[in-house]
């Protein structure tokens, strides 16, 4: 019996060349799943990294970032943030949530979050973080809530490497 393989196109691990664009070189997914509490106003609380080591400087990330659940009291206002680090020099992206007022007695706000591409430039390390930070008000926060206090769920970040 003979056997037949059938490709549109090959893409190479490096991406495709310039001016090809759009493959995805690389995938790395971050996760948590533990309950967060008490955000602090004014200090930041990470909640999730994901680091990627991207293998051309000219291509870019496509950060993803999920959140299965965020609740607190109702009255605080809390602000969620995206930013990346390489060799230690932080840059800040856009605020994936900024001066959100949870609603109703340990409510539970669930977020598709954001999605957005990077152009870090470098073939360095790039680690990017979620934080929060209790905005004001003197609620406790949640993150990776559902529901119940004890009830954990699971937030990502995905960091895909496209060619440019």
């Amino acid at each position: 019996m003979a056997s037949e393989l059938r490709v549109d196109k090959i893409i190479p691990t490096t991406g495709v060349p310039t001016g090809g664009g759009g493959g995805i070189v690389q995938t790395i997914i971050g996760t948590d799943n533990r309950e967060q509490i008490n955000f602090n106003t004014g200090n930041e609380t990470t909640l999730m990294t994901a680091t990627i080591t991207p293998r051309l400087s000219t291509n870019n990330i496509l950060v993803i970032v999920t959140c299965a659940g965020v609740g607190g009291q109702s009255g605080t206002y809390w602000r969620m943030r995206l930013y990346r680090t390489i060799g230690g020099s932080r840059t800040d992206l856009p605020a994936i949530a900024d001066y959100v007022n949870i609603q109703g007695n340990n409510g539970d706000t669930h977020y598709p979050c954001t999605s957005q591409i990077d152009s870090p430039a470098t073939t360095s390390a790039v680690t990017y973080t979620v934080s929060g930070t209790r905005r004001s008000g003197s609620g406790t926060m949640y993150f990776n809530h559902q529901g119940g206090h004890s009830d954990e769920a699971e937030s990502n970040i995905v960091l895909m490497e496209v060619s440019a």
